[in-house]
């Protein structure tokens, strides 16, 4: 009987999340007849461990591997000096990150590696010759930045290094590589653990929100990349309309750095 096929999935977070959850379900679910599953976490967390532990998935911890942050999340700007050492730094990083994705990769021997987010650049460069499949699943819209040369060079990089392309949404492959080859593979909604056809009365009442004001449910991050000043500038013409508006907040743990967004939701009288 032909031994199962070993994959390794990298994952780039550090904290239960959609990128995390949708991992679990994709590893946890193989065929383990077929597939023999292995998360490599360059941002290991006691959580995490547990998640995909309890789910009897192997988990093992890099060391080395950084993320490309100036895909989305941030931004310098070579029009800023003050910056310059911050693009410096994160090219050290990224050579750190060349060679640690090789070290641990070569350690695992994987027959296929899968890359858990666009950020993961580095290590998709690092990989962008290996011997075996490389996918590499995209969660993320492009940032088209002053003159749109980062945006440019992630599109070379998707649409030349990997084996296969993964996107969440055919508007998010369009952007990213537009009319070249990549597959588009939804998230989905756990029915099991979030039954849509429970009653919400239940949940009103225990929160005191009855009455006619909106209710409006944000599952995003508290930051500016997951759309949240979008939602901000949304609920300000909302709130012309309507006395009061509550903005439900379900689990979101909010960083220090996002402190500033939730201070303007009290400003503007809203409940979060």
């Amino acid at each position: 009987m032909k031994n199962p096929s070993k994959i390794v999935f990298m994952h780039h977070a550090g904290e239960i999340g959609g990128s995390s959850m949708s991992l679990l379900y994709l590893a946890r679910d193989l065929n383990r007849k077929l597939y023999e599953p292995t998360i490599v976490l360059i941002r290991p967390s006691e959580k995490l461990q547990r998640l995909y532990g309890d789910a009897g998935i192997a988990v093992v911890n890099a060391k080395g591997i950084s993320t490309f942050e100036h895909t989305t999340a941030k931004s310098y700007s070579v029009l800023k000096p003050w910056l310059w050492f911050q693009i410096i730094y994160q090219m050290y990083l990224g050579l750190r990150s060349i060679y640690a994705t090789r070290n641990i990769v070569r350690q695992l021997n994987p027959d296929i590696v899968h890359l858990n987010s666009v950020v993961l650049l580095w290590s998709a460069f690092s990989l962008r010759n290996a011997a075996f499949p490389v996918v590499w699943h995209v969660r993320e819209h492009p940032v088209k930045g002053l003159f749109g040369l980062r945006k440019n060079f992630i599109r070379y990089a998707l649409s030349h290094w990997p084996t296969c392309g993964i996107f969440l949404t055919e508007t998010a492959k369009r952007e990213w590589i537009g009319n070249r080859t990549g597959d588009v593979v939804t998230n989905f909604v756990n029915f099991a653990e979030f039954d849509y056809r429970t009653p919400s009365e239940g949940f009103v009442k225990q929160h005191a929100l009855e009455g006619k004001f909106p209710i409006i449910l944000y599952v995003g991050g508290i930051m500016e990349i997951k759309g949240v000043l979008t939602l901000l500038q949304a609920l300000s013409i909302v709130q012309k309309r309507f006395d009061s508006v509550c903005c439900l907040m379900p689990g979101s743990i909010v960083p220090a750095k996002a402190k500033r967004n939730v201070k303007f939701f009290m400003k503007k009288g809203l409940s979060v």
